[in-house]
């Protein structure tokens, strides 16, 4: 990264261990073997520091390889630094696949590959026919390789930030919770059964499942009870 000094590397063998679930749930066409790494790096300009984690995979066939990468980068201060970074790790370590997921892509290349072979068997009755099939079969398998990578790597993307999000709630002792006024959601204390607002926007929290604040209220105060998540 531009101006920034690099603190040191390592491979992450959890963070390989989840890549390589995801690509061994890929729908391959004939023997290919697939492997994953992943290789963590720390980079520092001031007091800010940044986390680099590259996936790196690797597809081998008897007739090509082909072989990608992509990033995920965490950015935060020195201070904070050590924390996120463990967040950010066991969360890409912890990450879980839906097999219904690739049940569906694997049905759908097979398709595919079906349908590649069926116009195969009618052109080869041309001389252009074999280079035809090898072409589209090198397209198809591409393209689906990226199609799949990248619905995966939103799906990780997606399911990290909620763990991750779940995560800091858990650390920060926070929890969501929306506005009964005006619908807005926010962030609440955790640690009480029921909560209530008033229209000034003051809260509180209790246990008392039997408390209702509006019972004998002599002040201007109207209090709702807010809705909140886990």
């Amino acid at each position: 990264k531009d101006g920034f000094e690099p603190l040191g590397q390592q491979d992450v063998s959890a963070v390989a261990a989840a890549d390589q679930r995801m690509l061994d749930g890929l729908y391959s066409t004939g023997p290919v073997r697939k492997t994953a790494r992943a290789l963590v790096s720390d980079w520092k300009k001031g007091d800010q520091v940044s986390t680099v984690v590259m996936h790196w995979s690797a597809h081998e066939s008897p007739d090509m390889v082909m072989w990608g990468y992509y990033l995920t980068v965490l950015d935060c201060t020195n201070g904070d630094h050590a924390r996120e970074k463990e967040g950010l790790l066991k969360g890409l370590a912890g990450t879980q696949y839906d097999p219904a997921y690739f049940a569906a892509y694997a049905q759908s290349e097979q398709q595919k590959a079906n349908r590649s072979w069926a116009d195969h068997n009618a052109r080869m009755r041309s001389n252009q026919a074999a280079f035809d099939a090898s072409q589209a079969a090198h397209r198809d398998m591409v393209n689906g390789v990226n199609d799949a990578q990248m619905g995966i790597y939103r799906s990780q993307s997606e399911s990290f930030d909620r763990g991750q999000g779940a995560w800091v709630d858990m650390m920060r002792e926070e929890q969501n919770a929306v506005n009964p006024y005006t619908g807005e959601q926010f962030k609440i204390e955790s640690g009480s059964q029921r909560y209530y607002m008033d229209q000034y926007g003051n809260y509180y929290g209790t246990d008392d499942v039997l408390n209702d604040p509006n019972v004998g209220n002599t002040t201007p105060h109207e209090w709702r009870e807010v809705p909140t998540e886990p």
